[in-house]
């Protein structure tokens, strides 16, 4: 008869060595937050933008008044589908402005840019109409607005960075 051979399975097996005793570090005091002083405009702009989701802010434009409104997700998505047959194409900038102005003009000299004729029209047709209208004015016009619109997104970046909501 065979005799069986044993198999230790300790052998060749180390013992995993104690933890060494970690130094524990004194707790430190949490570091005192720089408090953002905020002008009455910047707070009410902040507040505004946090409580209902847009700034509207009016700007002499040419020598005309015209009131802008920072724009939605849907206004976004819009202005998208309506860029999206010049996307790659020399004419993409003058597209992409036309869309973002007639996503944010509410008022030209107090008047709407567009009227909507039954509470029916969804925001889809109303942007399709504004863009309309948009896309007959001059390109000047269109450029300057646009510059408005731009300077409207840069104030609240600023102001979101001033207050650390922002990275970068």
């Amino acid at each position: 008869m065979e005799e069986l051979e044993f198999f230790d399975e300790t052998d060749n097996f180390d013992l995993p060595t104690p933890p060494t005793k970690v130094e524990e570090k004194p707790i430190k005091e949490p570091e005192k937050e720089e408090r953002t002083e905020l002008t009455d405009e910047e707070r009410y702009l902040f507040r505004d933008l946090l409580t209902i989701g847009k700034i509207s802010k009016t700007f002499d434009v040419l020598g005309h008044q015209v009131t802008l409104q920072t724009i939605t997700v849907r206004d976004e998505l819009n202005v998208g589908i309506a860029t999206k047959e010049h996307f790659n194409t020399s004419s993409f900038a003058r597209s992409y402005q036309s869309a973002i102005v007639a996503a944010s003009v509410v008022t030209i000299n107090g008047n709407p840019l567009y009227v909507p004729l039954s509470a029916d029209e969804s925001p889809s047709y109303i942007f399709n109409r504004k863009l309309e209208k948009v896309q007959g004015m001059y390109p000047i016009v269109v450029s300057a607005i646009y510059d408005k619109y731009a300077e409207v997104e840069k104030e609240f970046a600023d102001l979101a960075k001033k207050l650390g909501k922002l990275d970068g």
